[in-house]
């Protein structure tokens, strides 16, 4: 994540001023999901599985229904419960 912070700022100075606004847009999106998007490479060196294939489709079916509405802590618990 790191490296992919490096470059986007970095074509900061690069970039016409009509399209430094996406690349703030991106910058800004890594660095508040920091937290949430985690260190894949760590996770697979652990063999942990890093995809949403076995999970999306239930967590989907659950927070997609009529009048569901779900805070993302509430979806995490719900996602580390299934995991396991």
């Amino acid at each position: 994540m790191d490296d992919a912070l490096d470059i986007l700022t970095g074509l900061r100075a690069a970039e016409e001023a009509e399209r430094l606004e996406p690349l703030e847009l991106a910058i800004h999106y890594i660095e508040g999901q920091r937290g949430w998007i985690g260190d894949y490479g760590a996770w697979r060196k652990l063999w942990l599985p890093v995809g949403s294939g076995l999970v999306e489709p239930v967590i989907n079916w659950r927070a997609k229904r009529r009048g569901m509405r779900w805070k993302r802590e509430n979806a995490n618990a719900v996602v580390a419960i299934w995991v396991r």
